[in-house]
C-alpha cells in the first residue's frame, strides 16, 4: 500500500524536478561563438526542456584542445535569472570529478554579464516560437 503512495510524488519528482546531465554523446552541439582564448562555446538546441511556466533547461560546453566541460542549466526566463546545477569537465580524454552544484539547492544568478545573451535568446525564445508555429 506504501509503494502506491510514494508511485505519484516519485513520479512528480521525475517529471519536474532535475534530471542528470544527459550522456554528452546524445547531445548535439551548436557553436555559439569562438572565445578570445581560443575555446569555443557550444550549447545543445536539442536539451531545451521546460521545466515550469517560466524556466527552462539546457546544457552548454566550452570545449577546447586538452578538454570540454558540460553544465546543466536552468534559465528563468520571466524573473531574469539562471543556476547551474550538475557539471562533467573532461582533460586530455579522461573525465575528471565535477561537482553538482544544484546538489544543496540551485543558486541563482542575475543574467546580466554573466551568461551568454545569445543562449538566453535561444531558450526563452523556444517558447514563443512553438506558440507562433501552433496558429493557424
Amino acid at each position: 500500500m506504501k509503494k502506491n503512495k510514494l508511485l505519484p510524488t516519485a513520479f512528480l519528482f521525475l517529471l519536474l524536478g532535475a534530471q542528470p546531465l544527459a550522456a554528452e554523446e546524445v547531445l548535439q552541439w551548436e557553436m555559439l561563438e569562438n572565445l578570445p582564448d581560443g575555446r569555443s562555446y557550444n550549447y545543445s538546441p536539442t536539451s531545451i526542456r521546460t521545466v515550469s511556466a517560466s524556466i527552462k533547461e539546457v546544457y552548454d560546453g566550452v570545449a577546447s584542445e586538452n578538454g570540454k566541460d558540460i553544465r546543466q542549466l536552468w534559465i528563468d526566463c520571466a524573473e531574469k535569472k539562471w543556476a547551474i546545477g550538475e557539471t562533467k569537465s573532461w582533460r586530455n580524454g579522461e573525465q575528471v570529478p565535477s561537482p553538482n552544484l544544484s546538489e544543496n539547492g540551485w543558486v541563482w544568478h542575475p543574467m546580466e554579464g554573466t551568461l551568454n545573451t545569445k543562449l538566453i535568446s535561444l531558450v526563452c525564445g523556444e517558447e514563443k516560437k512553438g506558440k507562433e508555429e501552433q496558429k493557424p
